[in-house]
C-alpha cells in the first residue's frame, strides 16, 4: 500500500514539473511582473550609477563566483524607483529596518533566469542594500 502511494506521489510530482516546464511565462517574468507591479518610475543616471556601484559591491562581497559568472550585464542593471519596500512574505529581508523611502529595485539579468530567475537586490535612500529576491 506504501509503494502504491508513493508511486502515485511521484507520478503526481513529475507531471506538475513538466506542467511548469513547458508554460509559456517563466520564473524570470512573474519576479519581473511582481517587481514592477511595485515600481513607480525609473532614475535618472546619477542616481542609476550609485545605486548600481553600491550593488556591484555587494554582489562581489556576497556572491559566489558561479553566481557573479552568470551575470550577463553586471554594469547595466535594471534599476527602478519604488514608493515602499517589498513585501516581506516575498523577499528575504537582510536587516530588521529597510530604511526610508524611496527604495530601488535593482535588477541583474543572468543566464540561470529561465531556472532560477533574476538577481534582485533592494536598496534604501540611505544607500544599504537591505533585501534580496528570491532565487527559486
Amino acid at each position: 500500500m506504501k509503494r502504491k502511494a508513493f508511486t502515485l506521489t511521484l507520478a503526481a510530482f513529475l507531471l506538475v514539473s513538466l506542467a511548469a516546464c513547458s508554460s509559456n511565462e517563466t520564473n524570470s517574468s512573474k519576479i519581473a511582473n511582481e517587481t514592477v507591479s511595485a515600481v513607480e518610475t525609473s532614475v535618472s543616471e546619477n542616481v542609476h550609477s550609485d545605486i548600481t556601484h553600491i550593488c556591484q559591491k555587494f554582489l562581489q562581497n556576497n556572491e559566489t563566483d558561479e553566481t557573479l559568472a552568470s551575470i550577463i550585464d553586471m554594469d547595466t542593471p535594471n534599476v527602478q524607483e519604488m514608493k515602499e519596500p517589498p513585501s516581506e512574505n516575498i523577499y528575504a529581508a537582510l536587516a530588521e529596518e529597510p530604511g526610508t523611502g524611496p527604495y530601488y529595485a535593482v535588477t541583474f539579468s543572468t543566464t540561470e533566469d529561465s531556472l532560477l530567475g533574476p538577481i534582485i537586490l533592494y536598496v534604501n535612500q540611505e544607500k544599504e542594500v537591505f533585501g534580496i529576491g528570491y532565487r527559486e
